[in-house]
């Protein structure tokens, strides 16, 4: 193997939204729930307006009315929930500085002083999502490296693709990330 890749960069809030994002699994479930309990209640004011309407209440109309526009403009699309969510969760995080050193033995992290290594052996796949390498560890660990937050000395993110390719760990697209 070639000579070692040593990567310094820094992860921030913006690399733990990318996380949050790229765990669509996660928010599967909450997507469905979100526009079960959206689609009933546009139900229910749409009934209410209907009922407005039929008794001659305009005032009553124009409150389910207000309530309805309101209601479809707040509840869709779910995407942007997700994002305010997303960002709620991760602003406060604290920026990370994190050195890697990816050489024949496989993968030594540093994070805030706090040293780690994989093995080869340990690294499952790998991916870019947002701007971001996710490498995939066994036990569900990931390591993300961002293409932004790269210090200028640092090998490139291509570079270490090129490396994880050449040790034949697998590359996949975010929908089949399990």
């Amino acid at each position: 193997m070639s000579e070692a890749l040593v990567l310094e960069y820094v992860n921030d809030p913006r690399v733990y939204a990318a996380q949050q994002s790229f765990e669509v699994s996660a928010w599967a479930n909450a997507r469905r729930q979100h526009y079960r309990a959206a689609v009933l209640w546009t139900i229910v004011l749409v009934v209410g307006c209907y009922a407005a309407i039929r008794a001659e209440l305009v005032p009553i109309l124009f409150g389910f009315g207000v309530l309805l526009i309101v209601h479809v403009a707040n509840a869709f699309p779910y995407s942007r929930i997700q994002r305010r969510a997303i960002e709620a969760a991760t602003k406060d995080l604290p920026t990370k500085h994190l050195r890697l050193v990816v050489d024949a033995e496989g993968l030594h992290e540093t994070a805030e002083g706090v040293a780690s290594f994989a093995p080869w052996s340990s690294v499952r796949s790998f991916t870019v999502f947002e701007d971001v390498l996710f490498i995939e560890l066994k036990a569900r660990l990931w390591a993300l490296i961002p293409r932004y937050g790269l210090q200028p000395a640092s090998a490139s993110v291509e570079k270490l693709l090129e490396r994880l390719r050449a040790q034949g760990i697998e590359e996949r697209s975010r929908s089949n990330v399990a």
